[in-house]
């Protein structure tokens, strides 16, 4: 098996304060292109494997097996897995909703079933219907590019996620994510919210984003 790309952290060549002239904004992009060239590399077989052993942290939580309602993304091919975590919550009789996007906003919406996803733009599964969860959502499972072991997230740049967290701030938030997106800084602005754990295939980061 080839040698993962996610060893090792960005610690250099990402983004650098020092420039006054280059914005947060600016900052953000460079970082992105980064970031998805590096989870792009993953080998498939070491993929799945650290999408089990993430799975396997997650499913173990005190905070997941608590919580009555969990908002969950559905994973694309290249972000950290979540379908079998998703079948595994619906396995247990949570309430379940995942993201369908509107023009205008991300909205929560009821998953009883695998089979209520079907196949929308680029192949990418997505929710048939659009009944909205009227649950008090205990845990948000978000995704994202990149994370700081403080809880700060870049994500793609459409700000669907911040805008849900500013809405729902009593909300438990939780990133999945490889050990390769995880930095030591991440570019942000007063929009960012912090992600309260990341778990990733080798380890549980909780971030006391709480206590700030």
């Amino acid at each position: 098996m080839p040698a993962s790309p996610c060893k090792g952290r960005l610690l250099y060549g990402i983004f650098d304060k020092k420039k006054a002239m280059q914005t947060i904004h600016e900052q953000k992009a460079r970082l992105r292109k980064v970031l998805r060239t590096k989870r792009a590399a993953i080998d498939p077989a070491m993929r799945r494997e650290m999408d089990q052993r993430r799975y396997e942290r997650c499913i173990a939580l005190p905070q997941i097996s608590a919580a009555q309602a969990v908002f969950c993304f559905v994973s694309m091919p290249e972000e950290a897995g979540t379908h079998a975590l998703i079948k595994a919550l619906l396995g247990v009789g949570k309430s379940l909703s995942v993201p369908k996007i509107t023009p205008e906003k991300m909205l929560a919406v009821t998953l009883t079933d695998w089979g209520q996803l079907g196949r929308g733009e680029f192949g990418i599964l997505r929710p048939r219907s659009s009944n909205i969860c009227t649950d008090k959502i205990d845990v948000c499972i978000t995704p994202g590019l990149g994370f700081s072991e403080q809880g700060m997230r870049i994500g793609s740049g459409r700000g669907y996620y911040d805008t849900w967290f500013w809405e729902h701030p009593d909300t438990l938030r939780i990133a999945l994510a490889y050990e390769c997106q995880i930095m030591d800084e991440i570019p942000s602005d007063e929009h960012d919210i912090l992600i309260d754990l990341i778990i990733t295939e080798e380890r549980v980061i909780t971030t006391h984003a709480r206590r700030r």
